[in-house]
């Protein structure tokens, strides 16, 4: 193996003597020669560089192809055992390009080994995967992540995949100040067409987001209490009411602002 090692060695140190992708195709010709539990024990103790990049290509290309996958995807397994952090990292990666020769126990395997990793990049590839196994367990799991880490992948994954009326009496601690706010708005916007008045706190919290539900929502406003809410958002950040008015077909209203946006452009 050490022989084939340098010849690829020698053939990076050369890349730009080769054109038109002969280069990778000798690379990977050789490594192609080289057992592929072998191949993947080097690559994970080899530093980053050009081979090893050259490595991994060539490792998942071959687990796309290899036979008995789950019998490949237990070896992994076995090899996270005692991993320092970044062979971990290259296992996992590994084991996710062969989740889809694999069965939904499978999916689940993966979910669990890196959904409870205290690392944050093995949760979000776990994360990842979470249409494949989808179910109201998995819901409260989600919910519960976030809710205890604040970390916006478990929501946005929540919304992504769950039924917004699972989220319904949990709005008030979800959209809290230190929200994303294109979590916010999501939120909102998926829940204001028929669930409007359970965004109720937001009228004093963020007027300007409840004047927003309000131009989503089904229910019907008086002149007067589009009015009061509009007039309720801060000035500095008023312009974001202005496309709530249209959609709330409130010419007049948009009109005296137009007018105060006109007056001041002169």
């Amino acid at each position: 193996m050490k022989e084939k090692i340098k010849y690829i060695e020698l053939l990076i140190e050369k890349k730009k003597d080769f054109f038109g992708g002969l280069h990778d195709i000798y690379i990977h010709s050789i490594l192609n020669t080289i057992d592929l539990n072998q191949l993947i024990t080097f690559y994970l103790k080899k530093e980053d560089s050009e081979l090893k990049k050259s490595i991994e290509s060539n490792i998942i290309k071959r687990l796309e192809i290899v036979d008995k996958p789950e019998l490949q995807y237990e070896k992994l397994l076995l090899r996270l055992k005692n991993a320092n952090y970044h062979t971990r990292q290259r296992i996992k990666n590994l084991q996710f390009s062969l989740l889809n020769r694999l069965s939904k126990n499978h999916y689940q395997d993966f979910f669990n080994t890196y959904f409870y990793s205290k690392y944050y990049y093995e949760n979000t590839i776990a994360l990842s995967i979470c249409d494949k196994i989808w179910s109201d367990d998995l819901k409260q799991k989600l919910l519960d992540k976030f809710l205890e880490k604040r970390q916006s992948p478990y929501l946005a994954t929540l919304l992504e995949n769950g039924k917004i009326d699972y989220i319904i009496p949990y709005l008030e601690k979800l959209l809290s100040h230190d929200l994303e706010n294109y979590l916010k708005m999501k939120i909102i916007n998926m829940v204001s067409p028929k669930h409007f008045n359970n965004l109720a706190f937001l009228k004093e919290r963020e007027p300007e987001k409840y004047f927003y539900a309000m131009s989503l929502s089904k229910k019907k406003f008086s002149l007067e209490e589009i009015t009061l809410c509009f007039n309720e958002i801060d000035s500095s950040i008023k312009h974001f009411g202005l496309m709530s008015l249209g959609r709330l077909k409130q010419w007049g209203l948009l009109k005296i602002e137009l007018n105060k946006t006109l007056i001041n452009v002169k």
